[in-house]
């Protein structure tokens, strides 16, 4: 260690001489280490760096010879052995600190850069980490939660650190005390005017040892980071960063475990000379004490009011250093003063000067009664003040005093708390003496309202928001539900394939806008709070069931396979969300299809029980595999939040908004589960949705599927009123009810509405919510507390978003339907209120449609050897390499062989084909292609 504090010059001879013998190719090589040339460069033009060598025992100590030792100090020697750099200490200023000193310049090291979750930027990799620990009185019993148990206790900590402010930030409940070292710290405990002590376990073991302090225990906390300590590197010696941590990085364990041990041993060995002295001391007193205790027991025989002086002296003279003790632990801090009030006298003495703590100069200046030294309180704290010493006087004090605020000498507010008890009684054992500390805690309390602050901020911002997203999404759904509402309608009346497809693209991006306003609705709701999960009786089965359903033309037309198994112990009922169970599922499955072009997707579902005995609760794990892209490792932690996709990613291929896994991961941990992933480039991924300690339903669920044929509805001559501000709504809703045998109304506002049904009393009213002149929630309102008009269902059509409102309109409405309108779901919610006269017909021709997708192919031996012999291999060559002109003439040979054989199926699917063709519609071919191979080989016609 002396070659660092003072270098030699036969080693700075040697250092220069070492720089001349590096090679100036593109490494510099040190044992292990391999530096590049440019830090070659760095380390050879160097200056002699400045280290800031301020006290912090073990990483920083100072010797009797004014020399420093540490762990901090042996580290820098090692990387000075390593690289050649050469290291002056020095000595610390009393107006910087060592961030402040890096910052200013006026150094270029500082040793001992103390790092929890913010730092000093420009700093190395820790070259040793400390774990934080809770110490406090041997015979005090914390609460299990270590920190948490500690809440509204007087929990001391070191003035400052990075360790405090990460405490202060995190568990606002605790009433932190900041003491000026960790020693300090740790006497507050020993004299019990602290419960406890939070500090790093490397500094408070060398100041419990070398110090000698007995009877503290320290506690592991679970809920508490470790500390790195890092050299901290001025601005303009940052390019040294990179060489410390290769150095740190290429250190050997064992090394670094030395130099903590080395520091620590230390102390040991001292105390073990000062134990010696000790001990030839304790048997001198020991001595004297027996000789003492002889002369006492002698007076006491003659004369027992001796005794009894004796025995009072003793008392005073322990009272004496008890209080000595509490003075001279008072003084080592600033902005902590012990006092002593006199009751009666109605005075306060002190320990030690006040003048310093409120910023005087000299403690005359400062009266001695309480209402006089109340004067310097706020108005509020005084009256605190004066409430308090009534019920420390009328011994009514149950030892909780509140914050006072005060204002010091120079006129400037600060916070302070009092914690203190009655020490002595008079003749008629009422409170005659109090003893206390008055500690200063403006610090604490002034990040408390940063934080409170910062909050209350936050939530407004959070607020603000959510209004602009909800009105936001209000004046999106309403176009889109003209745009996807009359796409709808076209794709069904317009015959040309050509135009249909087209309409059919407005659809597809009209449902995909909506579903990215659907997410960030659903993001913004849950980071608000104002999503909330609701429970209900479902089968997780019929899910599973209903997502392979959604999924199976897409997998389909991609060529992949979708695989669902489930456990046939998977109880039929369980109690879950199943909105947002499907909802999740639907955005992991559909980030599956998206990211596999070969293989397949399976989805599964297992479970298992917590306990063996207790089968009312079962947890779930749902996996979505899949055999896609996959995704690296290094970016598996931020595919989950919002609008984040791994780098690799093609936009234009797989495009997305990055917000699926995002609110899938957030739902997930309402429903108090886990979503995990593991994932290989190239090889797949595997999702998992762990749900624990589900309830079993003990009712079955109602499993239907709510299918219907609106084409075929035809109504009883029923009036329906629709009532929306916005013409194209009006129309759009006007044209699916045509040909229904409907008498369609329409009011383009609240006030037109309630006038109309009051008159024609229709028999179903379909209403926008917000509308000028009267807005659809007064309508309702109105026609519900009407007696001609009760009874008249009312059928809610809003674009809102906003919770608050969607809450009122189903109370108030008999239906809620949100734009943009699902014909199927606006139909289903109808048919509820004015039931259609031919629901049966409807029914069955849905399932003979249905019935006419089963392909049966009745043709000739000459028709088959035409399909095997010529057709299927034509179609087999162009699978993965499509030929359009040879497409044609397939579609072509398909049409003509269904022609000459009377095959509609071979007709219909010659067409398909060709217009596929004529459209150069890639996608579609593949997949017909696909499909009629797969027909070919499967039936062996």
């Amino acid at each position: 260690m002396n070659g660092f504090r003072s270098l030699s010059k036969f080693k700075v001879l040697f250092c220069v001489l070492a720089g001349f013998c590096v090679s100036t190719a593109s490494a510099l090589n040190s044992g292990d280490i391999v530096f590049t040339e440019s830090e070659h460069d760095i380390i050879e033009n160097s200056p002699v760096l400045q280290v800031w060598m301020s006290e912090c025992p073990p990483y920083v100590i100072k010797n009797e010879d004014d020399s420093y030792s540490g762990i901090a100090v042996d580290t820098l020697e090692y990387i000075s052995e390593q690289t050649g750099l050469i290291f002056k200490q020095v000595p610390p200023s009393l107006a910087l600190s060592q961030e402040s000193a890096l910052l200013t310049e006026k150094v270029d090291i500082a040793p001992a850069l103390f790092s929890i979750d913010e730092a000093f930027k420009d700093r190395t990799l820790p070259y040793v980490k400390s774990s934080v620990y809770i110490y406090t009185v041997e015979n005090q019993t914390l609460h299990t939660n270590g920190i948490r148990g500690l809440l509204e206790n007087n929990v001391a900590v070191q003035k400052d650190s990075p360790l405090t402010k990460y405490l202060v930030k995190h568990f606002r409940n605790v009433h932190f005390v900041p003491c000026l070292t960790t020693k300090a710290g740790l006497e507050t405990v020993k004299a019990n005017l602290s419960t406890a002590y939070i500090g790093d376990s490397l500094s408070a073991y060398y100041e419990l040892n070398y110090n000698d302090i007995k009877g503290i225990k320290s506690v592991p906390s679970e809920t508490l980071p470790k500390i790195n300590i890092c050299f901290g590197v001025s601005e303009k010696n940052k390019a040294l960063i990179s060489i410390f941590n290769k150095v740190i990085e290429s250190m050997p364990e064992d090394a670094s475990q030395k130099f903590v041990n080395d520091n620590l041993t230390k102390i040991k060995l001292e105390h073990m000379i000062d134990k010696k002295t000790v001990h030839k001391w304790a048997w001198i007193s020991a001595a004297i004490c027996f000789s003492t205790l002889i002369i006492v027991l002698y007076f006491v025989s003659m004369n027992i009011k001796l005794a009894k002086e004796i025995s009072t002296r003793e008392k005073a003279e322990e009272s004496l250093k008890r209080s000595q003790n509490i003075l001279k632990l008072a003084t080592e801090h600033s902005k902590i003063v012990v006092f002593e009030a006199y009751l009666i006298e109605n005075k306060i003495v002190y320990g030690n000067s006040i003048a310093a703590f409120l910023g005087y100069e000299d403690d005359s200046e400062i009266d001695v009664t309480f209402e006089k030294w109340a004067e310097i309180l706020e108005p509020a704290s005084q009256q605190i003040f004066s409430d308090t010493i009534s019920t420390i006087k009328n011994d009514k004090f149950n030892g909780d005093i509140p914050e006072l605020r005060y204002k010091n000498a120079h006129g400037e507010l600060a916070w302070m708390t009092i914690d203190g008890t009655v020490t002595e009684r008079d003749v008629n054992n009422q409170p005659y003496k109090f003893v206390g500390i008055m500690m200063d805690v403006t610090s604490a309390k002034e990040y408390e309202l940063e934080i409170i602050e910062s909050r209350k901020e936050a939530e407004l911002a959070n607020k603000a928001k959510s209004e602009f997203l909800a009105n936001m999404s209000h004046e999106i759904r309403t176009p889109l539900n003209a745009i996807i509402g009359f796409s709808q309608l076209l794709s069904k009346q317009i015959l040309d394939l050509k135009h249909k497809t087209y309409i059919d693209s407005i659809n597809v991006a009209g449902k995909s806008l909506l579903t990215l306003i659907n997410d960030i609705l659903d993001l913004s709701k849950i980071e608000a709070g104002q999503l909330s999960i609701k429970l209900g009786a479902c089968s997780v089965a019929h899910i599973l069931k209903e997502i392979e359903q959604v999924f199976t033309l897409k997998v389909r037309e991609k060529g992949i396979n979708l695989i669902v198994e489930i456990n046939d112990d998977l109880p039929p009922s369980l109690i879950i969300d199943e909105l947002r169970l499907r909802q999740v599922l639907i955005n992991l499955v559909g980030n599956a299809v998206k990211f596999t072009e070969r293989g397949y997707i399976k989805l599964g579902v297992d479970i298992f029980y917590d306990d063996q005995n207790d089968h009312s609760k079962v947890s779930l794990v749902i996996r979505v595999e899949d055999t896609g892209i996959g995704i690296d490792k290094k970016q598996l932690n931020q595919i989950f939040a919002p609008f984040k996709q791994q780098d690799s990613q093609d936009n234009r291929q797989y495009g997305g908004t990055g917000l699926g896994l995002s609110i899938s991961k957030r739902l997930t941990e309402m429903m108090e589960g886990k979503l995990t992933v593991t994932s290989e480039l190239g090889k797949g991924s595997i999702f998992k949705i762990n749900l624990f300690d589900i309830p079993l339903s003990s009712t079955l669920t109602e499993i239907h599927s709510a299918s219907i044929n609106v084409q075929s509805l035809v109504y009883n001559e029923e009036t329906l009123l629709i009532v929306d501000d916005i013409p194209s709504n009006r129309i759009l809703l006007e044209e699916l009810f045509s040909g229904k045998n409907l008498n369609i109304l329409t009011a383009k506002n609240g006030l037109e509405a309630v006038n109309i049904a009051k008159k024609r009393l229709p028999d179903l009213i379909i209403s926008d919510i917000r509308m000028p002149v009267m807005d659809g929630i007064e309508v309702a309102q109105i026609l519900k507390s009407t007696e001609s008009t009760k009874h008249i269902p009312i059928i809610a059509l809003t674009a809102s978003a906003k919770q608050e409102e969607l809450e009122i309109t189903n109370e108030i409405f008999d239906g809620t339907l949100t734009k943009p309108v699902n014909v199927d779901e606006l139909f289903l919610h109808v048919n509820k209120f004015i039931k259609p006269k031919n629901t049966d017909n409807a029914i069955k021709e849905t399932e003979e449609e249905i019935d006419e997708t089963v392909v049966e192919l009745d043709i000739s031996e000459a028709g088959k050897d035409k399909l095997y012999n010529d057709i299927l291999p034509k179609l087999q060559a162009e699978v993965g390499a499509v030929d359009i002109s040879a497409i044609q003439v397939i579609a072509e040979d398909i049409l003509q062989l269904g022609e000459e054989i009377g095959e509609k199926y071979l007709k219909r699917y010659g067409k398909e084909l060709k217009e596929a063709a004529d459209l150069f519609n890639i996608q579609g071919i593949n997949t017909l292609v696909t499909d009629f191979i797969k027909l070919l080989e499967d039936k062996k016609i």
